[in-house]
Order: structure tokens, then C-alpha cells, then sequence
């Protein structure tokens, strides 16, 4: 239990979180948002890059800032409407 308590480590970590690059950081170019996830109260989205075989999570404020049309894409192919939802 004596490992729980390590502010120092912590902070090192949530230091560290902040710098990390993502791909738009490294020059990748967005192909397709490929499914969406929330963590700590936070969205990210799946992230496909051109070229590349991995994927990666990035924030979701992020990718709406610098892919929008992306984001618009994947939440348009997710909506859907009801019977109900007619006026």
C-alpha cells in the first residue's frame, strides 16, 4: 500500500499526459474517426490516419478542432430517428 502514495510519480505522469503528441502533432492526416469512448469525463475518439495501420485515441476537443468534417462524418453515420421523432 506504501506504493499508492507518490505524489511525485503522479505528477511526473499528468506532466507527461500533456505533452503527448498525437498524430495531427506528427505530421498524420485523419482518414476516419473509427468509434468514440469516454474516460475520466473526457470523449475521445478512435482515430484512423492515412497511410498508417494503427489507430489512435485522441481528445475529442482536439479532433473537432482540426478535423470537424471528420467528426460531423462520424456522427451523422451513427444518428438515427424514430417513428416518434417525425413532426
Amino acid at each position: 500500500m506504501e506504493n499508492l502514495s507518490c505524489p511525485n510519480l503522479i505528477d511526473e505522469f499528468e506532466k507527461l499526459a500533456k505533452e503527448r503528441s498525437y498524430g495531427f502533432d506528427r505530421g498524420l492526416v485523419p482518414s476516419k474517426i473509427i468509434g468514440a469512448t469516454e474516460k475520466s469525463g473526457q470523449i475521445w475518439f478512435l482515430m484512423a490516419w492515412k497511410n498508417q495501420a494503427a489507430y489512435e485515441y485522441v481528445p475529442a476537443d482536439l479532433a473537432q478542432s482540426l478535423c470537424c468534417s471528420l467528426v460531423i462524418q462520424f456522427y451523422k453515420e451513427r444518428s438515427f430517428s424514430t417513428p416518434n421523432d417525425a413532426p
